[in-house]
This record gives structure tokens, C-alpha cells and sequence, in this order.
């Protein structure tokens, strides 16, 4: 009986309406819930969830299980740090002046030391050459021209002036309008120059300088990609051959940084194209710092050299994980806990490291016989 029936009542229209609405709804949720693919869904996240706590637990080891106080082992009260992601990149907006820049090395990579920097602002420009603490190779002397000979800096046979990489920076600095939000602007800047331009702050502690002057960095490699589909060669001298026509003296930072202005300003790409490929200084230090802790991560990893190749070690050094750390989780579980903490779900969606059994089997073997 209905609370219309005891008060002798019977339903509106309005009432009627609303009711049969909620039945239909009703009806539907339970089609929903009852169909293989909820059911399979569903499935899903409890696996997910699982594994998620198993991965959890693996990394917390007996501090996460009850009754710890009772029966733990000192031995394993360490935690396995949670995985670890390499930096998002950002784009930017509201960059108010361009200044196209340009690095000569001692090499490749960025812990290469500055030889020379250049940059270009409107019509005024910027050139220093920098004494470097490191030998310049034989590969980077015959593309730049620069040497060093008995403490003297040679650029193309000819003595150069150079001051130390602390002056050059402040010199640079001093360069750029600290009042606007200053893009740099270089070709590969993103892989090569805005890295190694941080890591040389960073030894001569100015990084907090670098913040002041720098809103961030603009990358044209990618834009002309984007902007310039369909060519057999991105190398800022090939496409400064091709579209702009003739030659400049490539490899010397101050022509580099001239003939990249005129190049952009030729192709004049849109403010739109220009946002897309900038990116913030945040991201280039959390970049360095995520290398610096792969690099460390890696040199504990060499034991398994053999066992794994190169590339999943470097997986295994960029997610956060060292040696002692595999050791510790296949100390927990033989069987389990190195499958619970390679497949373990990121933010991605992507395991953080893999699911492959393979793997596991042959990191599980080696401890087995070795450890």
C-alpha cells in the first residue's frame, strides 16, 4: 500500500510523470550493470586498484602490513621510491621580445662547456667567447674553429678575446631586458642549448639570476617542421640555403644566431606557431635534474649489464629505481613483488616500467643466483 492509498489519494499528473521518468532511469542503470561490457569494466578497475596496492606494497615493504610493531624485521623497514615521470613540457604565452641565441662547446651533451655565446636582439647583438674548464674535442675545434693554444683562444687561427664562463653569463644577462618576459629563441634549443646554458648556471650558481632574465625558451627546430612540411633537411643551414639562398659562416655562434632571425622573419611564422613550440625554464631544470638522476640511478644498475639491455636499464634508472632497490623488492616476494613494481599504473596510463615477464624472469634469476 502507497502513502496515496491511506490518505485515499491518487497520484497527480506531474507525479505520474515523475515516476514513470525514475523507472526508465532506473530500468536502464540496471541494463547498464548487468551488460559484459560493465562487467568488464569493472573488472578492470579492481584489477587496477590491486595492483596498485600490491605495487604499494611492495614499495612500503612490513611498514604497510598490521601489527607491524610485533613482528617486523629491522632489516626491512625501507621504502622503494614511487615511480618517477619525466617532465611535461608547457607552452607559454605572453612572451613580450624574442632574442635569438646560440652556443659553441667543447662538445656534445650538456655537460659540454660554453666556448662561445651569441645572441641577437632587434639590430643590436652579442658576442663573447668563454674559456672553457674542459679540453675542447678534435670533432668540435674542426666545426667551430675555436682551440685552445698555451692558455690562449684561437678562433679560425686568429686570437680571440675570452673571459670566464662566470663573466660571460653575467655579461649575457645583462644583455637582455629583465623588465619583459624575454623568450630565447634558438634551433634545438629544447635538446642542446637552453640545457647546457642551465647546466653552466648551475655550476656558477646563478640560477636564480637565470629565473630574473628568462621567461622561457622557443625551439625552431619543430616549428619549421610544423610550419615547413615536406623538406629532406631540417638543419638550420640547409634551410637557410634553401629558402633564404647563399651561405653564412655555420658554426660560429653570432652568424648562427643572425641567419636564424633572418630566417624566422622570412618564413614569419604565427604567433599561434610560435606559442606551440616554446617551453617554460622550469622544464628545462626538472629535465637536468631527472638526467642527473637517471645517470645516478644507472651507475648502481651496471651488475645487471648482460641481463638487460641498455635501453630497459635506462628505463628501469629513469623511473626512479636503483639496485638496492630491485634487490629489496625481490627480497619481500621472489615470486611477485619485482612483477607488482615494473607493471605498477602511472598517471599515463603506462606501465612504469613494463609488463613483460621476460624481463622480470631474468631479473628474478640473477638475484637468485647471485644475490
Amino acid at each position: 500500500m502507497t502513502g496515496y492509498d491511506v490518505v485515499g489519494l491518487s497520484p497527480g499528473k506531474h507525479t505520474l510523470s515523475l515516476g514513470l521518468s525514475r523507472d526508465r532511469v532506473l530500468k536502464r542503470r540496471r541494463e547498464i550493470i548487468s551488460s559484459k561490457t560493465y562487467k568488464k569494466r569493472r573488472l578492470e578497475l579492481k584489477s587496477a586498484r590491486q595492483s596498485c596496492q600490491s605495487a604499494q606494497e611492495v614499495r612500503e615493504g612490513s611498514t604497510y602490513s598490521t601489527s607491524i610493531g610485533l613482528n617486523a624485521d629491522a632489516s626491512d623497514i625501507n621504502e622503494i621510491p614511487a615511480a618517477v615521470e619525466a617532465p611535461e613540457m608547457k607552452s607559454l604565452t605572453g612572451g613580450e621580445e624574442y632574442i635569438y641565441f646560440d652556443l659553441e662547446t667543447t662538445g656534445l651533451g650538456t655537460s659540454a662547456h660554453i666556448t662561445q655565446i651569441a645572441a641577437v636582439k632587434g639590430a643590436c647583438s652579442f658576442d663573447v667567447y668563454v674559456i672553457p674548464k674542459k679540453p675542447i674535442t678534435k670533432e668540435a675545434s674542426s666545426v667551430t674553429g675555436i682551440k685552445m693554444d698555451g692558455g690562449k683562444m684561437m678562433h679560425n687561427g686568429k686570437e680571440v678575446a675570452a673571459v670566464t664562463i662566470t663573466k660571460a653569463l653575467q655579461d649575457f644577462l645583462s644583455f637582455l631586458d629583465s623588465s619583459k618576459n624575454v623568450i630565447l629563441v634558438g634551433h634545438n634549443a629544447k635538446i642542446f642549448d637552453s640545457r647546457v646554458l642551465f647546466t653552466a648556471a648551475r655550476a656558477c650558481g646563478m640560477v636564480a639570476e637565470m629565473h630574473k632574465c628568462i621567461y622561457g625558451f622557443l625551439d625552431t627546430l619543430p616549428m619549421f617542421r610544423a610550419v615547413l612540411p615536406g623538406r629532406q633537411s631540417y638543419k638550420q643551414q640547409s634551410l637557410f640555403e634553401e629558402i633564404i639562398g647563399g651561405s653564412y659562416a655555420a658554426h660560429d655562434a653570432l652568424a648562427d644566431v643572425k641567419a636564424l632571425q633572418c630566417l624566422t622573419n622570412k618564413v614569419n611564422p604565427s604567433q599561434t606557431d610560435l606559442e606551440n613550440f616554446t617551453f617554460t625554464v622550469d622544464f628545462v631544470e626538472k629535465t637536468l635534474e631527472h638526467f642527473r638522476m637517471k645517470k645516478e640511478n644507472l651507475s648502481t644498475l651496471q651488475s645487471l649489464n648482460g641481463v638487460l639491455s641498455k635501453s630497459m636499464l635506462e628505463r628501469i634508472a629513469r623511473s626512479g629505481l636503483k639496485f638496492n632497490h630491485l634487490k629489496l623488492a625481490h627480497k619481500r616476494d621472489r615470486n611477485h613483488s619485482l612483477r607488482f613494481l615494473f607493471s605498477e599504473k602511472l598517471p599515463s596510463g603506462k606501465p612504469r616500467i613494463t609488463k613483460k615477464n621476460s624481463i622480470i624472469k631474468k631479473i628474478n634469476d640473477f638475484f637468485r643466483m647471485f644475490v
